[in-house]
């Protein structure tokens, strides 16, 4: 569009419609994309079970971002009136903001509209998620009256409070290095899940409402061409396709 522009505006000045071109020293660059940090699908399980070793409440917690693409926040504010036993969906509607000083609330509601959503979970994860859950329905019953009754959270410590920022960047830092990996955020495990989701060859629509974008075109610009197995399997089938479209 900013090229489009140039040459009209050139275009008057040569018919002396203009005595001067506006958009003369204007540079055209081209727009830079961000390297996307996602960990390798087969990498998982060697990270979920340095995880798990570290701690069931760790473990639980990292593999439900990887199967689910929940927002840190979202996945630390999930509540047990937010799941769905009989159906095995998650329902998202509240975020915890690691980053609120004391004045500000720590539930201060999920990032935008979008991002208020319900998800399927796999039955396999759910499974282990409920053992999880009882687990944490003991501890609350040893601990007594000094168990954090504020929120039901699904995820934390046996206090009942959510796991601290510093625990969880300490685990999964550990976890890249126990791996021989660069470092990557915990957001990474977002990312992960999306590309798991589309080399599934899950519709793009369905992986924008699962992660809660805000628009197609946000999940489209991230992830169109995130790894060369999607692309081999677009070539392969359009290979197969003029074969059997082939006279012989």
């Amino acid at each position: 569009m900013l090229f489009l522009s140039f040459c009209i505006l050139t275009h008057k000045v040569d018919k002396n419609f203009a005595t001067k071109n506006p958009a003369a020293h204007a540079k055209i660059t081209q727009k830079t994309v961000k390297r996307l940090k996602f960990l390798q699908p087969e990498l998982i399980p060697d990270v979920l079970e340095f995880l798990y070793e570290r701690s069931f409440g760790l473990g639980i917690y990292f593999e439900a971002l990887f199967e689910s693409g929940m927002r840190k926040g979202e996945c630390s504010g999930l509540e047990l009136d937010d799941i769905n036993w009989t159906e095995n969906t998650i329902r998202i509607n509240d975020s915890y903001n690691y980053n609120a000083t004391k004045a500000e609330k720590k539930m201060d509601g999920v990032k935008t509209s979008a991002s208020e959503r319900t998800i399927v979970m796999r039955e396999e994860y759910m499974k282990k998620l409920k053992t999880y859950v009882k687990y944490r329905m003991e501890k609350r019953q040893l601990i007594g009256t000094l168990y954090n009754k504020d929120n039901n959270f699904v995820f934390g410590r046996d206090d009942g409070t959510p796991f601290p920022k510093s625990t969880l960047y300490n685990a999964y830092k550990s976890a890249m290095e126990h791996i021989n990996h660069e470092l990557l955020p915990i957001h990474s495990t977002r990312h992960t899940h999306a590309v798991m989701l589309l080399e599934a060859e899950v519709p793009m629509k369905e992986v924008q409402e699962r992660l809660g974008h805000g628009s197609i075109q946000i999940t489209s610009d991230i992830y169109s061409h995130v790894t060369r197995k999607m692309e081999n399997k677009s070539i392969e089938k359009f290979d197969e396709y003029m074969q059997k479209k082939s006279v012989k």
